[in-house]
């Protein structure tokens, strides 16, 4: 039995699969440990952050710790081999780690969607070309209630926007007052809002007021800014339909029901989570923006 280094390719195959090297050499107990493994933190990782909406970036700082320790043991345990090197172990282990992820992944597409924000409608909650995680809901099981926030799939592409009227309502908008069925909905003026960092430049934070809006005992800020005239809009929700309306009700970038029309019931997608990643036009991370909800 020959006893001889380990060579790089093997350290390149761990690097890129944990436990793919150990297999190429012949060290089946310390390759499917390894990557039995990784595989399992990954999934676990995608289910913290999809299900348990724990911050994106915590839970990349854990996988990122975890997979240095497993490369610290690989280099430790691994120095030596035996035998000729075969490529058929570390495609098998290929195969299982593309299995568990892929069914990872498959379960977890059918309770959250991914999306990117479309448009200014929720700015500077949510920022257009934000990657969006959104909870599927059954609204068999979960009925949406008036003042959620919601994403939908309109006729006009993606809505991601707050319900403010369902089936039958009357609904009437007039600069940032909503009313519905000749109630006018609680708004507080808080006052002309302060956006700093990079989005104090774009043109939606100018003369821009928050209000503390209250609808069906939930409280949500809106916006809008000061000295914007809009065309007033009075309809009525039809049967099987809700009203989706924006958050930052006087920006032109925004289409919610004003624009699209009321939505369908069934076209409703389900509940915005955490920002998943955001970047700025340049295309560098907004590491501030990851992880971060709006409610």
């Amino acid at each position: 039995m020959t006893r001889m280094a380990v060579p790089a390719c093997v350290r390149v195959l761990d690097l890129l699969v944990p436990g793919t090297g150990m297999l190429w050499i012949g060290r089946k107990i310390e390759g499917w440990q390894a990557l039995l493994a990784w595989a399992i933190l990954v999934s676990l990782t995608m289910i913290a952050v999809c299900l348990l909406e724990m911050d994106p970036r915590r839970c990349v700082t854990v996988v990122a710790i975890l997979f240095g320790t497993i490369q610290a043991l690989l280099w430790l345990t691994g120095t030596v081999h035996t035998g000729v090197p075969r490529i058929q172990p570390p495609l098998v282990g290929l195969l299982s780690f593309a299995t568990i992820i892929g069914v990872t992944t498959l379960s977890l597409s059918q309770l959250v969607e991914i999306v990117t924000v479309p448009d200014s409608a929720q700015w500077p909650g949510l920022l257009a070309g934000e990657r969006l995680l959104v909870r599927r809901i059954s609204l068999d099981n979960t009925p949406v209630a008036q003042g959620e926030l919601l994403a939908a799939a309109s006729q006009k592409g993606l809505v991601i926007a707050r319900l403010a009227a369902g089936p039958g309502d009357v609904v009437d908008i007039s600069g940032p007052t909503l009313i519905v069925n000749g109630v006018e909905i609680t708004a507080d003026d808080l006052g002309e809002l302060r956006v700093l960092g990079p989005q104090a430049k774009s043109p939606e934070a100018k003369g821009l007021r928050a209000f503390r809006e209250t609808i069906a005992g939930r409280s949500h800020t809106v916006f809008f800014a000061r000295g914007v005239l809009m065309a007033k809009v009075r309809t009525v929700v039809p049967e099987g339909h809700v009203f989706l309306l924006a958050d930052n009700r006087s920006t032109t970038d925004a289409g919610d029901s004003r624009e699209s029309g009321a939505v369908p019931l069934n076209r409703i997608l389900g509940r915005p989570t955490a920002v998943l990643w955001s970047s700025d036009p340049q295309g560098f991370p907004r590491w501030d923006r990851i992880g971060a909800v709006w409610p």
